[in-house]
């Protein structure tokens, strides 16, 4: 089995890794970030007032379901009564999508075998051959 490393447990670590996994089941995935869980700065919960730049019916984080977060959303109370054009046409907030890059991890990432989540700062990269060493801030 492949091992594949990815330093940075933020919105593009945590999609790279689910993306991976979901497409080569003979790979496992070790995710170094010391404390993200998909969302980082930029979808923090204290970005509640800040609205995405994209509509909702554009967000998803899977091309192949390009409704996913619009179909999460309906999910959700206060919206689970606003129709699915109205709801698609909006402008959610960051910290919403935060929420949704959260569930994400869990349903995907969690208690999947082939993943790890290290919580840890990579500090330094070293080659040996053709194997990379990383030195995390425990070493």
């Amino acid at each position: 089995m492949k091992t594949i490393g990815i330093i940075g447990g933020g919105f593009s670590g945590m999609i790279t890794a689910i993306h991976l996994l979901r497409k080569n089941n003979s790979i496992e995935v070790i995710l170094f970030d010391p404390k993200s869980k998909g969302q980082g700065i930029a979808y923090a919960p204290q970005s509640d007032a800040v609205l995405l730049n994209v509509n909702t019916a554009k967000m998803s984080a899977f091309t192949n379901e390009p409704y996913h977060f619009l179909n999460w959303c309906k999910e959700k109370d206060p919206y689970k009564n606003i129709s699915d054009e109205l709801l698609g046409q909006s402008f959610m907030p960051r910290s919403l999508y935060g929420s949704y890059l959260r569930d994400l991890y869990d349903t995907n990432l969690e208690n999947n075998s082939r993943f790890m989540h290290v919580h840890e700062n990579v500090l330094a990269l070293e080659l040996k051959g053709n194997l990379q060493l990383l030195k995390t801030n425990s070493q």
